[in-house]
């Protein structure tokens, strides 16, 4: 079975146990802050890949570098280490994540743009993006792309709104070749 499908799987009993427990918000911001101490610290990441460090030591590790996570986390970073998935930890955060924007219909949007958007053109994206996608709320991560020249990039999920200057001046190039 694939990385992302046992991660996914993982994932979704971890939410599933969360969701009955009434705690989701907790364990969600408890995988949001290890999916960023993960990407923070590449040592960490490689404890939990090493087939040298026990069992038993990264059990140990999650439990006392991440004590202040709900308890429910703590007991399922121990089961997943039991199971010798502890390197798919970052990536089970990772769909655990994902789950829960889904079910809280939230759309995180990779925006590039050749210079920083105003809150009139934030407020425009956001409006365009809830209409398109039915979510409920939009989360934006804002990139300054100056060689889009102008216009904008979006992408969510399998989406990509590519309405640059740049992607303009291609397909015009493009168009002209063929003539």
């Amino acid at each position: 079975m694939s990385d992302n499908k046992v991660a996914y799987r993982y994932a979704k009993s971890l939410f599933e146990v969360a969701n009955s427990a009434k705690n989701v918000e907790a364990v969600n911001q408890n995988m949001v802050d290890f999916q960023i101490t993960c990407k923070q610290n590449i040592e960490l990441k490689n404890v939990l890949k090493s087939p040298i460090v026990s069992s038993e030591q990264k059990s140990n590790l999650l439990s006392t570098v991440f004590a202040s996570y709900e308890k429910v986390v703590i007991d399922f970073f121990s089961l997943v280490v039991s199971k010798n998935r502890a390197g798919s930890l970052p990536q089970i955060a990772s769909k655990f994540e994902d789950l829960y924007n889904e079910y809280n219909q939230i759309v995180e949007v990779d925006v590039q743009s050749a210079q920083a958007l105003t809150e009139g053109e934030r407020k425009e994206v956001v409006s365009y993006l809830e209409k398109q996608t039915g979510a409920k709320e939009i989360k934006i991560a804002e990139q300054i792309n100056p060689d889009l020249l102008g216009g904008l990039v979006i992408k969510y999920g399998d989406s990509l709104i590519d309405s640059s200057v740049s992607s303009q001046i291609k397909n015009l190039k493009k168009e002209l070749q063929i003539i």
